[in-house]
């Protein structure tokens, strides 16, 4: 729809908004200005001004005639990369002269281009979302035929800080089509032609067990494959939704004894102790803070192994 400058695809963790993203960048390529998909972990990545750099370098490979106008504007002014990334130089003048002044100076393209952003949310640090901010800064003054996809988790308040884009909000449905996509999912991979008429019955109770997460569609295929016994038979077994799933897991790595509460044991202190110190810990620290024995701490180490990597002594 023309009058919507921004696009936004809000979904919950787990329902392939970064699958459509790429799917988006590989198929419609040619629409695809440029891109960036947000990292939660990479500072770097969370930078603005090295996403306008990137989003920029971007469009110059796609428009020949910006591509002109940004070597003009480098070669004049002499510019290096670690002078526009530097402090002297600031976001507000990296998007004008980058980006502002240039496309709006071309003649405007033969078709609409996209700007598209993945997981937005994810560029959130400490409650502050510098790449956000600057699209509500200064994207409104990019020309009309440059457009914003944008997903992102719907928790987070996106939408209110987009509002004078005037935006159009897609939220996926607990019908038709993600309900038909995950039906084929499980049909295709757990089931044959010769399985009969009640292989729609068995997927039906997959579905409502992934509770419409492909994610854990993903983990149920898996755990459904190793297993020797009929998925009939394993039906009212597998746990319900993805957060009984990780319970389950960590239950049976933790305290196997289903009688015991697993949060309560010496691998989950371990875990809580070691996500939040500020750096590796020893294992003779762990073993102090928890008063546990060599037998009780190697056997919660190990356990650990297949989360946290070891080295010598940490």
């Amino acid at each position: 729809k023309k009058k919507h400058k921004v696009l936004v695809l809000s979904a919950m963790a787990g329902l392939g908004k970064t699958t459509i993203a790429a799917k988006i960048l590989t198929e419609r390529h040619h629409i695809v200005a440029a891109h960036h998909f947000c990292l939660h972990n990479d500072s770097r990545n969370r930078d603005p001004k090295v996403m306008l750099l990137s989003i920029a370098y971007q469009i110059a490979e796609k428009i020949p005639k910006y591509r002109e106008e940004l070597h003009s504007l480098i070669n004049e002014q002499q510019l290096t990369n670690d002078f526009l990334l530097g402090r002297e130089y600031n976001l507000m003048a990296l998007f004008n002269q980058f980006l502002k002044v240039p496309l709006n100076r071309i003649p405007e393209p033969d078709r609409q281009y996209v700007i598209l952003i993945d997981a937005l949310d994810e560029c959130d640090d400490d409650g502050k979302n510098d790449i956000l901010e600057c699209i509500q800064k200064y994207f409104l003054n990019l020309p009309s035929w440059l457009r914003l996809f944008v997903t992102t988790r719907p928790e987070v308040p996106i939408m209110e800080k987009l509002v004078k884009f005037e935006p159009e909000l897609i939220e996926p449905t607990e019908h038709k089509g993600n309900l038909l996509d995950l039906h084929n999912f499980f049909g295709n991979l757990l089931f044959s032609s010769e399985d009969g008429d009640c292989v729609n019955d068995v997927i039906d109770k997959l579905i409502e067990k992934s509770e419409g997460l492909f994610i854990y569609a993903v983990l149920l295929v898996e755990t459904i494959r190793v297993e020797e016994s009929g998925i009939k038979e394993m039906l009212d077994q597998l746990p319900s939704g993805i957060d009984e799933f990780y319970e389950e897991q960590f239950r049976r790595i933790f305290y196997p004894d289903k009688n015991l509460n697993w949060e309560y044991s010496l691998g989950w202190k371990f875990v809580g102790l070691i996500v939040t110190a500020v750096e590796p810990l020893h294992f003779k620290v762990l073993q102090h803070l928890t008063e546990s024995t060599d037998k009780q701490s190697n056997k919660a180490i190990k356990s650990l192994s297949r989360f946290f990597s070891q080295g010598a002594d940490q």
